[in-house]
């Protein structure tokens, strides 16, 4: 434990130290605390946890990064708001103000035990070395059939209308995925191939290929050039081959490679998520390829065109499954 004129710098660094050499240590803490409290308009002060475990730890590492100019305090700020809501930042501020006037209650002694831990882990390297995450853990992680299972509400009624359809939802995610089967059936077997291979479902890769629009261009690149295949790469942030077809097997390796590579990002951003979680986020992450980085499970979609990417694509590929590929060896769950 700390000694208590450890916890009174501590304390102090949490609700603003004096200098400029700790602004960042001021924002961690506020950070951290943060987290802490988004749980106190739910849970007894006496039954209190310290919420987003892991998202907790990260975080330390986030303002540890900003101090080698790897990132700012507002990338972190807005992270911590999209977990933990403006419930959570409103019960901050009103236990920050107790503190301030003085008050000693459950709520105050439970925050600053918060601050004694944050301040110890924040100043031990080795702690915030141990929780970067190794993403070649993940390399060999299949995607599971149950993905297909989810229960989600297809296709956003924007992303229907874009396409004609008067109705939204699961019914028009199948009815998008339907107009692509033809398609869809002439890479049908280098989909099977190069996803066996890659432990990903075929199907799901599919529906990604038919929710990109990405078979309907002939040449290969989207409107504004920067992605390019039925896989829709986008050459800005990684290296995609444009002088081979964009329906090649060579393509479809490089975009899975890519999807592969989300995945594991993802997995090691919130190792505590489910194994759907991770892959549906990985979906989702896949459309905007130049961030790849999901706050919550909440909040999936939120970031992709229509807010209804991962939604979309695994509805359309449990269609594309059941009529295009249908039952796989491999994948006999459904």
């Amino acid at each position: 434990a700390l000694s208590a004129s450890a916890q009174a710098r501590a304390r102090t660094l949490a609700f603003g130290g004096r200098g400029g050499a700790r602004r960042v240590d001021s924002k961690l803490l506020s950070l951290l605390l943060l987290l802490l409290l988004s749980a106190l308009a739910t849970e007894t002060a006496h039954a209190l946890k310290v919420p987003c475990e892991d998202e907790y730890l990260a975080s330390i590492c986030c303002v540890k990064k900003i101090a080698k100019e790897q990132g700012t305090v507002e990338d972190c700020l807005t992270e911590m708001r999209d977990l933990c809501g403006s419930a959570g930042y409103a019960a901050f501020t009103a236990i920050r103000t107790k503190i301030e006037g003085g008050v000693k209650d459950e709520e105050t002694k439970a925050m600053d035990a918060l601050v004694e831990k944050a301040s110890l882990i924040y100043h031990d390297e080795k702690s915030c070395a141990e929780e970067e995450c190794d993403p070649s853990l993940y390399s060999a992680v299949l995607m599971p059939t149950s993905l297909l299972l989810m229960e989600l509400p297809g296709a956003s009624a924007a992303t229907a209308a874009a396409a004609g359809l008067p109705t939204s939802g699961t019914r028009a995610s199948h009815q998008l995925a339907e107009m692509d089967f033809a398609r869809i059936r002439q890479i049908k077997q280098v989909l099977i191939k190069v996803g066996m291979e890659n432990g990903v479902i075929p199907a799901v890769v599919a529906a990604m290929i038919s929710r990109l629009n990405a078979t309907r261009n002939p040449s290969g690149f989207s409107e504004d050039g920067h992605r390019f295949g039925v896989m829709q790469i986008d050459k800005r942030v990684h290296k995609v081959d444009t002088t081979v077809g964009p329906a090649s097997e060579v393509h479809i390796r490089e975009g899975i490679k890519v999807f592969r590579d989300i995945f594991a990002q993802i997995s090691c951003q919130h190792p505590s998520w489910t194994m759907n979680e991770q892959w549906r986020a990985a979906v989702a992450a896949y459309s905007h390829q130049t961030s790849p980085r999901i706050a919550s499970v909440s909040s999936v979609d939120s970031k992709t065109p229509n807010a209804d990417f991962s939604a979309d694509v695994i509805v359309r590929a449990r269609a594309m499954q059941n009529s295009v590929f249908q039952i796989l060896d491999h994948f006999d769950e459904l």
